[in-house]
């Protein structure tokens, strides 16, 4: 989480795949890695691993929220 806190965004990114490589069920993590794509602008990754973390924490509405609009901004940016 240090990379993540201190804005690391792609030290971030290879900290929390290497954890999901090791425990690919940590949903947080999928949580996080989606949060590090966005803040380097990748929305497409970003929305697909949102969705990954979304599978494993359904009840999260906070999550579902920002994944359906992050998943529908990458809709809008391939349509246009």
């Amino acid at each position: 989480m240090g990379y993540y806190q201190s804005q690391q965004w792609a030290e971030a990114v290879r900290a929390f795949e290497d954890c999901l490589q090791k425990d690919p069920r940590w949903g947080a993590a999928y949580q996080y890695l989606a949060l590090s794509y966005h803040a380097q602008g990748n929305l497409e990754q970003a929305a697909h691993i949102a969705a990954r973390a979304k599978e494993f924490d359904p009840e999260n509405t906070q999550l579902a929220s920002w994944t359906d609009r992050l998943q529908a901004s990458v809709q809008e940016k391939k349509a246009s």
